[in-house]
């Protein structure tokens, strides 16, 4: 066995070995990796591959390595809590710790100020990464998902059934409310979800996904097959829309958005409710509706409704030098852009988070 960076003569291999793995997920394959190369500019590709003695590739683990104007720092993976860590065939178990080798190796030799790693809800080496890595700081997380498995022919009434009583009315007002539901891709659809979703985050103080990033998509990914955007109308008025990206058996909830004005007619309730029909209708089980602050009491609430359950899993955070925790939070955000350095809690004055 041999670990070795990704190169374009595995690119095939490496998407095929993650979309044939029980635990390859949509943030590790390959499209999203060319997304993510495409679009963070500070960034450089640090994908590794375990091969065996036929040069088989038996395990991945994707990260990249952020460039600062002070140092560098790397992430497996950025942009919005990426899942990343190890996806490796268990017949080879000393892969995963190869793998994590190679990674901590590309830390110390690019002397990365600290290196942090996302692991998926699937994984079940935590006690690897934390002996391997040598974690610093260790955060939990949950993501939240919503198992669609259907047994009764009639899926409207299933999906209901599943809801709790709030989230039924909500649907029920949205559709009473006769807005027409799209899933069609072009400008314009594209458009009015880059401008609603940038105007809903600036109301919330947080960073908003960047046009660019959405305008790689229809470059990258197959329409309606990878993603689709489905878009709820008054009239010739689109007033809510939401991103779906699709992988294996999951649909992953990407990018929802609201116009301000029609929040309480519950027009992304009516779109949420048509868009996992036609998801069970197209043999997915799963919908995963990303991670969630434990503090965003609201958002989890809102989650849960839909029949989500929790999902847990972890960041692993290792400072390599100190003195990254002696900067400003704001620092490190205009340093490393979509990327996590450290827990901003962890700094030593408080004054500058």
């Amino acid at each position: 066995m041999k670990t070795q960076k990704l190169t374009p003569e595995y690119y095939e291999q490496y998407a095929n070995f993650v979309i044939s793995s029980k635990d390859g997920n949509f943030f590790i394959s390959d499209r999203y990796r060319q997304l993510l190369t495409s679009f963070l500019k500070n960034a450089e590709e640090q994908y590794f591959i375990a091969l065996d003695s036929e040069d088989k590739l038996i395990g991945v683990l994707p990260s990249y390595l952020i460039h600062g104007d002070k140092g560098k720092i790397l992430n497996s993976l950025p942009f919005f809590g990426s899942h990343g860590g190890v996806v490796y065939n268990k017949n080879y178990p000393l892969a995963l710790q190869a793998l994590l080798k190679a990674y901590q190796d590309c830390a110390l030799k690019n002397k990365c100020l600290s290196h942090m790693l996302i692991t998926a809800p699937t994984d079940e080496n935590n006690s690897t990464y934390q002996k391997v890595l040598q974690t610093t700081f260790l955060e939990d997380r949950i993501t939240q998902v919503t198992y669609l498995n259907c047994k009764s022919k009639n899926i409207s009434s299933e999906i209901l059934g599943r809801c709790h009583q709030k989230t039924r009315n909500m649907i029920r007002k949205g559709l009473k409310n006769n807005f027409k539901i799209t899933d069609q891709l072009d400008e314009n659809t594209f458009n009015f979800l880059i401008k609603t979703h940038q105007e809903n985050i600036k109301k919330l103080n947080g960073i908003y996904k960047p046009e660019s990033f959405f305008k790689l998509i229809p470059q990258i990914f197959e329409k309606h097959k990878d993603y689709n955007i489905f878009t709820a109308w008054d009239g010739d008025t689109p007033i809510a829309g939401l991103l779906l990206f699709y992988f294996k058996d999951t649909i992953e909830y990407f990018t929802p958005v609201i116009v301000d004005e029609y929040r309480n007619s519950q027009a992304l309730s009516a779109l949420i409710f048509q868009a996992m029909i036609q998801g069970i209708q197209n043999g997915f089980t799963k919908w995963n509706w990303g991670g969630t602050w434990k503090t965003q009491h609201g958002v989890y609430n809102f989650k849960k409704r839909w029949g989500a359950i929790d999902e847990s899993y972890n960041y692993h955070i290792t400072v390599i030098d100190n003195k990254i925790l002696n900067w400003s939070q704001q620092s490190l955000t205009d340093q490393f852009p979509f990327a996590y350095s450290v827990p901003f809690d962890q700094l030593s004055d408080i004054s500058t988070r």
